[in-house]
């Protein structure tokens, strides 16, 4: 793991706490863009072998404006679309399908222009966060799942049936968990503590700046 280049951080601390242009995006938040090398779908003009491209690493805690959670479905805890969400931004289910995480990088490369702005999100990581200090100190949110709903998600977990009573997911379960994979059989946690400052704050911008790379070397 690398983390992004000093020069970006710094810049970047400083447009969060003192904004250059008062017609600036004043963002509460900011995340890196973690990539990851992959071979992609695009082939090199002279072989034909598919060229090694940066493809956006960190889906599961990644969910774009105004509701869409980049991870694919096969990796959902509930995999199925839900209603807000637009399914032409959801990671296909084939990393090489019609939309894979190199196209959310070049999302988030051509939403930001040649300034290489923050794109609005509804959460992200990425390997690396920066927030307002009045935001991330908020008492009210935190990384962790209300017990409450770590109660629901452990009553219909066992409740038996070949699919660990899934089945139920869709009203039993609070709308949180719809960010949850089905690995861990919950959301993570960065999407947990950012929908709660969204929550509890009314307003909370946050979003992905393309300078900040973070290198993941790992491939998909």
């Amino acid at each position: 793991f690398q983390l992004p280049d000093t020069k970006h951080i710094i810049d970047q601390i400083s447009h969060l706490q003192n904004p250059t242009n008062e017609h600036e995006h004043h963002y509460d938040a900011i995340c890196a863009a973690g990539v990851t090398m992959n071979g992609g779908r695009r082939r090199n003009k002279y072989n034909h072998k598919p060229t090694r491209e940066f493809w956006y690493y960190d889906t599961f805690a990644t969910v774009f404006l105004p509701d869409t959670f980049s991870h694919p479905l096969k990796r959902r805890l509930i995999p199925r679309y839900y209603t807000s969400e637009s399914p032409n931004m959801v990671r296909s289910d084939d990393p090489h399908g019609n939309f894979t995480q190199g196209d959310i990088w070049r999302y988030f490369v051509q939403g930001g222009g040649s300034g290489g702005d923050p794109v609005g999100v509804r959460s992200c990581f990425g390997g690396m966060a920066m927030y307002r200090v009045n935001v991330y100190l908020d008492e009210r949110c935190s990384y962790q799942l209300d017990e409450s709903i770590m109660d629901i998600i452990d009553a219909v977990d066992s409740g038996g049936g070949g699919d660990g009573g899934r089945g139920k997911m869709g009203g039993n379960l609070p709308n949180i968990m719809r960010y949850a994979n089905n690995k861990e059989k919950r959301p993570c946690e960065h999407v947990v503590f950012h929908d709660c400052l969204k929550k509890k704050l009314g307003e909370f911008d946050i979003g992905v700046n393309p300078n900040l790379v973070s290198l993941w070397k790992r491939d998909f």
